[in-house]
């Protein structure tokens, strides 16, 4: 996921996250003790619906932040993250006015695009030179010896025992350590050629997104652990943040509450299913009127399913099952690594067009890969 500001980048990621949950995400990852509190604090002299720079901007006044570190973290998500989807095929969804202005300093500027893709070529060329060894960050380690005594390095003992199981990638490894995912593969390069480990790609199928809306946070706090583990979740609590997320993320099943206190939920189904992309959305309506008629308005609103609250967790989870997988401990991604030079223009150039405001560096866009939301196939 980009976000573009004059047709510049300031923000990549796999999602778009709330500000609240940017803002606590960076400060847990900056090590900002009070991250928390000090959100609440700030929270209290923002905005009802503040948006991501209006936080920052208190928080960087309060010395909670600093400009320059945000901007660092954020050159260094956004390199990992342009890493991995340059050398595959995809397409481009833009989006114009997304909620989420981050921008950096002062000035309110955006990350240096030449500063970004030299970085990733530098990146590419290393990555490529252990090729022989680790064959991509998506690849499975598993190890190569009959038993551990046979490493002789204690550090590295420690770490094939505790990280390296046969399930995890490269990729989920370095992000559970914190790690940068090169630097462990020049690690586990090294150890490749030791014989202490193999490498192999296994194919698989993608998390499932549920995203419930409902204005309860307990409804809320229920199903995220009811379904937690096994999908990712993602919540709203009226109409507008339903239908903001659904464009932003790859949806696989809606819940939707039906007595919210905007537009109700049999209304907002009978406008998604208005709208081409949802029309096969698979929707579970939760309610607390379990009466025949509620049911038959239910279906004639668009839903797939109808269940009661308070809703049995067994029953839910069957429910669910019967629309989109879900995760399985062992599954992998994969995606096809089809960009070729003519697709990255054609797609460029759509990019370029929906840019409120081209800048001299956002055009070497149209002269190497082309970075969108990365969708396998």
């Amino acid at each position: 996921m980009l976000v573009l500001k004059r047709g510049e980048i300031t923000f990549c990621g796999p999602q778009l996250p709330s500000p609240q949950d940017f803002v606590i995400e960076v400060g847990k990852r900056l090590r900002k003790t009070w991250i928390e509190s000090s959100l609440r604090v700030a929270l209290e002299q923002c905005s009802p619906q503040p948006s991501v720079s209006e936080i920052l901007e208190i928080l960087t006044r309060l010395r909670i932040f600093q400009w320059e570190e945000l901007e660092t973290l954020m050159y260094v998500d956004t390199i990992h993250q342009l890493e991995l989807v340059a050398p595959f095929a995809g397409s481009i969804e833009c989006e114009e006015g997304t909620p989420f202005d981050l921008s950096f300093g002062r000035n309110r500027h955006a990350l240096d695009w030449e500063r970004l893709w030299s970085q990733v070529k530098v990146r590419q060329k290393m990555w490529s030179q252990m090729s022989g060894a680790v064959p991509s960050v998506d690849a499975i380690p598993s190890l190569a010896v009959d038993s551990l005594d046979e490493v002789d390095d204690i550090a590295a003992r420690k770490h094939l025992q505790k990280w390296v199981d046969g399930k995890r990638s490269l990729l989920d490894i370095a992000e559970l350590l914190g790690d940068d995912p090169l630097i462990l593969g020049r690690k586990y390069a090294s150890w490749t050629r030791l014989g202490w480990l193999n490498f192999s790609e296994q194919a698989v199928v993608h998390t499932p997104i549920i995203l419930s809306v409902d204005d309860s946070a307990m409804v809320q706090s229920v199903l995220k652990h009811t379904l937690g583990k096994h999908y990712q979740m993602r919540f709203a609590n009226n109409a507008m943040d339903a239908l903001t997320m659904l464009n932003m993320h790859d949806v696989g099943l809606l819940l939707l509450d039906v007595t919210m206190p905007d537009i109700n939920g049999l209304e907002l189904c009978r406008v998604i299913r208005k709208i081409p992309k949802f029309k096969q959305l698979p929707i579970v309506m939760l309610t607390a009127n379990d009466g025949f008629v509620d049911k038959v308005k239910g279906q004639f609103s668009g839903s797939n399913h109808y269940l009661t609250k308070p809703v049995d967790q067994d029953r839910l989870c069957q429910v669910i099952d019967q629309y989109v997988v879900p995760f399985r401990p062992g599954l992998r991604y994969v995606s096809k690594p089809l960009m070729t030079r003519r697709s990255s223009e054609i797609l460029t150039a759509s990019l370029l067009r929906m840019a409120t405001k081209g800048s001299s560096a956002f055009q070497k866009f149209q002269h190497g890969p082309l970075v969108g939301e990365r969708k396998a196939g």
